[in-house]
């Protein structure tokens, strides 16, 4: 994933109290066919009453116009009784997933406004999310999360993965396509599932797909299709990305069966 502007990185920190390294753990928290928002969990921590939490908003349809930024990362806070939150700090960036030039960035540390956001809005969502990972009232599994993101496509892993009985693991990978597949309006999102080998770090195609006409891969399904299943292989870049994750997901009772070659 990018690395932030230094300066501003650093400046974040400093607000959060915090040395560590930024954005750990992207989980998706809401996703729609223009944006997709993600909290990072590795940096979820309390300030008093309140939560703190880095947010990143990715533009899945992001606007024309010169200057138009593609992607948000901010520093929210949570009031988990009230329900109210408020950003204290943010960067706006030129490319996806806090690449490119910071476009433009702003403080309110002292000055933030509170307000509670309507049941069924992203923001409550996001005050959910948060709350619930700082009382530890939630699990990894109950999201998805990133696996990386380039100027052609958002990639990330469904929540839960599935024991198959040779012992490797199912997965489920969700591809919003930025640009047209091919020029085809009716795919601009995927939902791929793979099989995965934690002791040997290969996966391959299962056969199972799904094409969508929404970037959230929401709504009526544009197409059902059998992918033609391959040999076991080592993984793609992003496709690392996924075995790994993956494998950390996987359910303790894995089968002590001897995988397939």
């Amino acid at each position: 994933m990018p690395i932030l502007n230094r300066r501003f990185t650093l400046s974040l920190l400093l607000l959060m109290g915090s040395s560590s390294v930024f954005a750990q753990t992207w989980v998706v928290v809401a996703r729609s066919s223009e944006i997709a928002q993600f909290i990072d969990i590795d940096s979820i921590r309390k300030e008093g009453e309140r939560v703190l939490s880095w947010v990143l908003t990715d533009q899945l349809n992001p606007m024309k116009s010169a200057g138009a930024y593609k992607s948000q990362v901010s520093l929210r806070v949570f009031d988990c009784k009230t329900g109210e939150s408020a950003i204290r700090s943010y960067a706006l960036y030129s490319g996806h997933v806090q690449s490119g030039d910071v476009l433009d960035s702003g403080n309110f540390k002292g000055k933030e406004q509170f307000a509670e956001s309507p049941p069924g809005t992203i923001g409550r969502s996001l005050t959910k999310a948060a709350c619930a990972w700082s009382a530890r009232a939630a699990r990894p599994a109950d999201f998805d999360v990133l696996l990386v993101a380039d100027e052609t496509a958002l990639r990330t892993l469904d929540g839960d993965v599935t024991a198959n009985e040779d012992g490797t693991i199912s997965a489920w990978a969700t591809i919003s396509l930025y640009t047209t597949a091919n020029g085809a309006p009716e795919v601009l999102c995927r939902h791929v599932a793979y099989d995965v080998d934690c002791k040997r770090g290969l996966l391959k195609e299962d056969g199972s797909a799904s094409t969508y006409a929404d970037r959230g891969c929401g709504g009526k399904r544009s197409k059902d299709l059998t992918v033609v299943g391959g040999d076991w292989h080592k993984p793609s870049t992003w496709q690392g990305n996924l075995v790994a994750k993956a494998c950390e997901r996987a359910p303790k009772s894995l089968s002590a069966k001897p995988t397939k070659k």
